[in-house]
């Protein structure tokens, strides 16, 4: 799974540091940091990440490491999003920003954009989640090839900024962008997730048996690997939200069933 292979990566980058360490290879040592605490952000184990750029921030602004220091700030932002510590998130993000910029990073520059329209999403300021995933797209756009999961999270993000004021049908132009960059890509994971999102924008405009198809369609990508976590996920999420449809739908017997499957 991918949280056993982040944990066997992890002891093997805790070995290459002690390394570097003894050493005295402190570029190194922090490169080895930055990806140590990136994946423990991306297991949730926020204390420990914190623990580790408490440590290595201090030193990239030591020694004017401006990349890396960027690099960390947008960690620590993500792990103080995972907190619920969304003003401290949003002046690292800020601050990991103005670095990138500085730097001519487009390709990060545009991930911190995604980030800080996620953070403003989260405390419900969609003006400016909004004018941030514009930015965002307009700094993807000027990358001959931004990368996939970029593209796809901005289109994503903007819809859902849409949605939460309401304006369904801009959403849906946004959603179905996403789902073609999906499609492409061949990810199972973003495919599913552009189907659920499309069908409950459906739901949204009272379009049942589009909704329906949607999240059926978002259920049916998780089915070959359902034997593994990832599949599982997609299955579960596209059953609760099925069964949320069956209930509204009144059909009390395939909600139950929705629902006992996403909850297995």
């Amino acid at each position: 799974t991918a949280r056993s292979e982040i944990a066997a990566a992890t002891k093997s980058l805790l070995e290459a540091r002690s390394m570097f360490e003894n050493a005295g290879n402190v570029p190194e040592l922090l490169i080895a940091d930055s990806v140590i605490a990136h994946g423990a952000a991306l297991q949730t184990a926020n204390a420990e990440g914190l623990e580790v750029l408490a440590r290595a921030i201090p030193l990239c602004e030591s020694r004017r490491y401006k990349w890396l220091l960027a690099r960390n700030l947008w960690i620590q932002s993500y792990i103080n999003s995972n907190l619920i510590n969304f003003s401290e998130a949003i002046g690292e993000s800020n601050r990991a920003l103005q670095l990138f910029q500085e730097l001519e990073d487009l390709n990060n520059v545009s991930k911190t954009f995604l980030q800080l329209a996620s953070l403003h999403l989260y405390v419900n300021d969609s003006e400016m989640s909004f004018s941030y995933f514009r930015k965002a797209l307009i700094s993807a756009e000027l990358q001959r090839a931004p990368p996939t999961e970029a593209a796809w999270g901005i289109h994503t993000g903007t819809s859902l900024t849409l949605t939460a004021v309401k304006l369904y049908r801009a959403a849906l132009d946004y959603q179905n962008e996403a789902l073609q960059i999906a499609l492409r890509s061949g990810t199972p994971l973003l495919i599913s997730r552009s189907y659920q999102y499309v069908g409950l924008t459906y739901s949204s405009l009272k379009q049942s048996e589009l909704a329906l198809q949607n999240i059926r369609l978002a259920y049916e990508q998780g089915k070959p690997r359902a034997n593994e976590p990832i599949g599982q996920n997609m299955m579960a999420s596209a059953s609760l939200y099925l069964g949320d449809l069956y209930r509204a739908s009144r059909d009390p017997s395939s909600a139950l069933d929705a629902y006992e499957e996403s909850s297995r």
